[in-house]
């Protein structure tokens, strides 16, 4: 006679057994009477399970010889995404020797990088064309002594960039720094709270100057102005244009903005400016730089820009990512449960 009790124990395993390691073996039938016995069953099924699952999933595609953990490098990414027909063909060699003709247009491609050099370049347009101009602007403009404006603008130009450099760099630290995507975008956001306070300095320049008569005591203050804002630009500017690109290209995408920046600001600031002023007068040429900076604001607003996209499609892919790993835990519950039930 069978009680209800041994009616509802698992049941035994007839004529075949599950061995450890997933065989089948025949050993007649055998009774599980322990509850040591019944958990050891139990672990087995589940294990087997979770071996047809895994038996059951495709393959990954070995990694060609000479590629390994290549594949999902920033720089391979890159240069798929712009000479993905170059790459096919020459295989290989290519990727690991990406050509400078290559390298140049990953960076091309990289917007951020683009827009952020940019408004480096024209920050320090801005910057250079006020230290070499300012002196003759304010002596042949607004017949100020020559003695005051040398004395007033060394002591702007020695603290307003020094100190808005400091200011800058500590506040992107103190903000989580730009080491990833949501961190470039962070920090250009915090950028673009300076180049608000920057804008108004030089308007005030500007609207300042329109008349006849100008106060140096008013110029100077917002010079300081300008130059603290801007100043608060570089490092972290700077630091973007490192974290942007892959560790494989930093040395080039250095000379690159190195060469934007001598060019834009170190070239044009005072040869540019110069022909400008010898056409139409240093008042004009002067404006022209301060004026600059608005450009320079703008670059930095649209690398901004470009920098919330990059984060809102690595905030999307982390989010899917999870989602399908919760889901294919969730699927391998549910088999294994299906599985012990059976």
């Amino acid at each position: 006679m069978v009680t209800e009790d041994e009616d509802n124990r698992s049941p035994p395993v007839a004529e075949e057994s599950i061995s450890r390691d997933g065989s089948v073996e025949s050993d007649g039938t055998r009774a599980l009477d322990e509850s040591s016995d019944d958990d050891a069953w139990r672990r087995r099924r589940r294990r087997r399970a979770e071996q047809d699952m895994e038996a059951a999933l495709p393959e990954e595609e070995e990694d060609p010889p000479g590629d390994t953990h290549l594949r999902d490098r920033p720089v391979v990414r890159m240069l798929a995404g712009q000479q993905s027909l170059a790459l096919e063909v020459d295989g290989i060699a290519s990727v690991l020797n990406p050509t400078p003709r290559q390298q140049l247009a990953a960076l091309a491609s990289n917007k951020v990088f683009v827009f952020a050099s940019l408004a480096l370049g024209f920050l320090t347009f801005t910057v250079e064309g006020i230290r070499y101009w300012v002196v003759l602007y304010r002596t042949e403009v607004f017949d100020d002594d020559l003695s005051v404006v040398v004395a007033s603008f060394t002591l702007v130009s020695s603290t307003a960039p020094i100190l808005g450099m400091f200011m800058g760099g500590g506040v992107i630290d103190r903000s989580g720094g730009y080491r990833t995507k949501e961190g470039v975008a962070r920090s250009l956001r915090v950028l673009m709270f300076f180049s608000l306070c920057a804008g108004p300095s030089a308007a005030a320049m500007l609207i300042n100057d329109i008349g006849r008569e100008s106060s140096l005591r008013t110029f100077s203050a917002f010079t300081w102005l300008l130059l603290f804002f801007g100043g608060a630009h570089v490092a972290p500017l700077t630091g973007i244009l490192i974290s942007v690109v892959p560790q494989e290209m930093r040395s080039l995408s250095s000379a690159v903005s190195l060469l934007v920046n001598h060019v834009i600001g170190y070239f044009f600031a005072p040869f540019g400016i110069g022909i400008l002023a010898n056409s139409s007068g240093i008042k004009l040429g002067f404006q022209a730089v301060v004026s600059a900076s608005a450009i320079a604001i703008s670059f930095c607003f649209f690398a901004w820009l470009e920098a919330e996209k990059e984060a809102t499609g690595a905030r999307s892919k982390k989010r899917r990512r999870a989602v399908g790993m919760r889901s294919s835990s969730s699927s391998t519950d549910n088999v294994g449960n299906v599985l012990l039930s059976s």
